[in-house]
């Protein structure tokens, strides 16, 4: 995360992962981010940028995280391609319910939903 200053960008944070893909929202200090697995990373850019914790478990998904998106609630809401959505309390660390199980047809991978 980079802030502008008067002409030139200084570096906030740096975020280090070796599975880390292009998907990521911002919300306040708080940046979410999909791996290329079935997990969602919750990083707080204060201070360096320090991995909190990680959305994944039981209730997880099971394959790849297409997209993610924060609610106005302050929820998370992730799909994969197992054809599940997820809602997230990304405060919590916790998985709330499934919006979507086991889709029929194929989660899409672009912003889209499939609900």
């Amino acid at each position: 995360m980079c802030e502008e200053e008067v002409g030139f960008t200084s570096c906030v944070a740096v975020l280090v992962s070796h599975e880390l893909r292009p998907d990521m929202q911002l919300s306040g200090s708080i940046l979410v981010s999909c791996y290329t697995d079935s997990v969602v990373a919750v990083w707080d850019i204060r201070d360096g940028g320090s991995c909190t914790h990680r959305l994944q478990g039981v209730n997880g998904h099971t394959s790849n995280i297409t997209s993610l998106q924060w609610l106005d609630s302050g929820l998370l809401v992730t799909s994969s391609c197992d054809g599940s959505v997820k809602l997230w309390d990304v405060d919590k660390g916790i998985f709330v319910r499934d919006l979507v199980q086991n889709a029929r047809r194929k989660v899409s991978t672009s912003r889209r939903f499939v609900v």
